[in-house]
């Protein structure tokens, strides 16, 4: 989950309303915005965390939507991958769309160029969730109880005792009721990488607590 000890920091004077928050979103800021439509993130808040998708991004903020409760002030990191984040914090917010100011300025189009740098270099993986979910894995004729340790809309990481190898078909029962299929990439003597088959949308990975 995102780290707990982050303090909420209050803002004074920042709009509570849509109408205002739109004039946040908009040149008011002094810096170009840059449109990033169907770009999904990974949100860390106090307690939480899930994908969700950043709409555009300027050097000193960016218009997010997310499902995740978050009020005036909640302090929030945006993972793109595993290697591009910035961190801000809600200025406004309307249903699931919420205004963020970054507590650090960026160089948004420099920033956007690298993500799509890293991305097509396959230097950075898609965002993926911390989890610990109960789930049943079975393979054959093989089946057995197992915790998933991360999750993202590509792939699932699991523990196991060695009933795991490369190449085997899976099915995995998760306790939230989502059934997945997939093939195991990747195992060693405690743990196992499944690549999914037809994946997840972001969606059903928009907040880690339905896990």
């Amino acid at each position: 989950m995102a780290d707990r000890g982050q303090a909420v920091l209050p803002i004074v004077g920042e709009p509570a309303s849509a109408e205002h928050g739109a004039q946040l979103d908009g040149e008011r800021r002094g810096s170009r915005r840059h449109p990033t439509p169907g770009r999904i993130v990974r949100f860390d808040v106090p307690g939480d965390r899930g994908l969700g998708a950043v709409r555009n991004l300027s050097d000193s903020g960016a218009l997010i939507e997310t499902v995740l409760p978050c009020a005036l002030g909640t302090p929030v990191r945006i993972a793109f991958d595993c290697t591009n984040s910035v961190q801000g914090r809600i200025v406004w917010r309307d249903g699931n769309r919420a205004g963020i100011r970054f507590l650090v300025p960026i160089s948004s189009a420099a920033f956007i160029r690298k993500v799509a740098r890293d991305r097509w270099a396959a230097t950075a993986r898609p965002p993926r969730l911390s989890v610990q979910a109960s789930a049943e894995v079975r393979s054959g004729s093989t089946s057995f109880a197992t915790i998933v340790c991360n999750i993202s809309q590509r792939g699932v990481g699991l523990s196991h005792s060695g009933q795991l190898s490369a190449g085997m078909p899976v099915e995995l029962a998760m306790a939230a009721g989502i059934r997945l299929r997939g093939t195991v990439r990747w195992a060693d003597g405690t743990s196992a990488g499944i690549e999914l088959s037809g994946g997840l949308s972001a969606e059903q990975l928009a907040d880690t607590g339905r896990f």
